[in-house]
């Protein structure tokens, strides 16, 4: 597909309701993460456990600093999506609408994680 082409179809997934409400509850989700992470980051103490995935102990731990991966993570994930989605749409507009809202998917539970991490740190 041209360049040309995939942004005329882009352009297509943005005028479309169906497409662009999701996106923008993405966005919304982005700027709430990143406006609590500057909130809370005074907040917290030197090292917070964030990586649950590994070994318990000292492998768990990074500076507060490493709060920025979740929104880092959704607006990576919302660009490439919105790509893609703009790519199938033409194709299989179901495909791109599911596309697009598994990143409003993942965007909601990278914000509830933050909250948690929050909540159990603070209270």
């Amino acid at each position: 597909m041209p360049f040309t082409k995939l942004l005329l179809t882009f352009g297509k997934l943005w005028s479309e309701k169906a497409t662009v409400q999701p996106i923008k509850l993405t966005l919304v989700l982005i700027i709430i993460q990143v406006i609590l992470i500057i909130l809370i980051t005074p907040l917290l103490p030197p090292l917070i456990p964030v990586f649950y995935s590994r070994p318990w102990g000292k492998d768990q731990l990074s500076p507060p600093s490493s709060l920025v991966i979740l929104p880092l993570f959704s607006l990576i994930l919302v660009i490439l999506n919105t790509l893609i989605g703009a790519f199938v749409q033409e194709k299989n507009q179901l495909a791109a609408k599911i596309i697009i809202w598994g990143t409003v998917i993942v965007s909601l539970f990278n914000t509830i994680t933050l909250l948690r991490l929050i909540f159990i740190l603070l209270l």
